[in-house]
């Protein structure tokens, strides 16, 4: 017989030569059915080792998804974790910071509680201790309002005395005054038509004044200065030297210096100030009377000390 899977067989070679043919060729034949079992046997097994080993590759592939799947889920249920982990650990840190901020209030509020409680009676001590001085003080203010009514009924006993002792001497002495309090009575009524009569002669003697000085500031005299112009030289003016520093001495103030410190002295005082020539016609009667003298030209090639009569000056200064 010939050994399938070796290829050997049991028959020598001496024997198979003298083997015949037909021996032979049925060995041959049945070593083929057998060679042609065992290669069906073979690939029937190759086939069913592939089916299980692809079937095998097949679950591999499944498993491998699912592992890839299942390493999914876990990270994100590890992230899931992590995150829950953190709110975890966040709602026990604001649970231990509100108990913290709990038992702070808790304390705030008792002390605060304490605190207020001996405050309050510290005052209810104080309290009655002021109501007890109150008492004292009441009590003293009964016993001097007591004192004070008797000293005020003394008073008032007194008062009536004086009182009735007042009217006895006004009965007795009304009869004696009584002719000077007509005369007193007379002399007030007189006293009142003096003091009128006296006002209507102020008052006319006013409009007396305003009437003469606009007569003097219409019609001058050369030899009479206007009160109002003699009222500011005493007030604001004072007598000065002639000036010597030049070739020949002049007067050293010019009318128009004089003029303009005369308005400002006139709105002040509520005057009405006279023109500037009329001005000038008072100022040179001064000069004049004066113990310089008045020497003036007429025009200004005659220049002398008190200037000529378009630009006068005189020895007056403001003060």
């Amino acid at each position: 017989m010939i050994d399938i899977a070796t290829g050997k067989t049991d028959v020598s070679d001496h024997a198979l030569r003298r083997m015949k043919k037909e021996c032979v060729v049925e060995l041959f034949r049945k070593t083929e059915e057998k060679l042609h079992g065992a290669t069906a046997g073979h690939n029937m097994f190759v086939n069913s080792a592939d089916a299980e080993i692809l079937d095998l590759n097949n679950q591999i592939d499944d498993f491998l998804i699912q592992e890839d799947m299942n390493k999914k889920k876990v990270q994100e249920l590890n992230e899931s974790n992590k995150k829950l982990m953190e709110k975890i650990n966040f709602y026990v840190k604001q649970k231990e910071n509100n108990t913290k901020k709990e038992h702070k209030i808790n304390d705030y509020f008792d002390k605060g509680l304490v605190e207020q409680n001996n405050l309050l009676e510290t005052k209810n001590l104080q309290l009655i201790a002021d109501v007890a001085i109150l008492e004292n003080e009441k009590l003293e203010l009964i016993e001097e309002c007591k004192n004070k009514n008797e000293t005020n009924e003394l008073l008032e006993e007194e008062v009536q005395k004086w009182k009735e002792q007042v009217e006895e001497n006004y009965k007795h002495h009304y009869d004696q005054f009584e002719p000077v309090l007509l005369e007193n009575q007379k002399l007030k009524e007189n006293d009142k038509r003096l003091r009128c009569k006296t006002r209507d002669l102020q008052l006319l003697l006013q409009e007396t004044s305003k009437e003469f000085m606009n007569i003097l500031s219409k019609y001058p005299n050369p030899n009479v200065m206007l009160p109002i112009v003699q009222d500011w030289i005493t007030d604001c003016c004072e007598e000065v030297e002639n000036d010597t520093s030049g070739v020949s001495p002049i007067a050293p103030t010019e009318l128009d210096n004089l003029y303009c410190d005369f308005k400002e002295w006139a709105q002040k005082e509520d005057h009405d100030a006279p023109k500037r020539n009329v001005f000038k016609e008072n100022l040179k009667v001064w000069q004049a009377n004066s113990r310089f003298g008045l020497d003036i030209g007429d025009r200004k090639s005659d220049f002398r000390v008190n200037g000529y009569e378009a630009r006068p000056r005189f020895n007056l200064q403001v003060v």
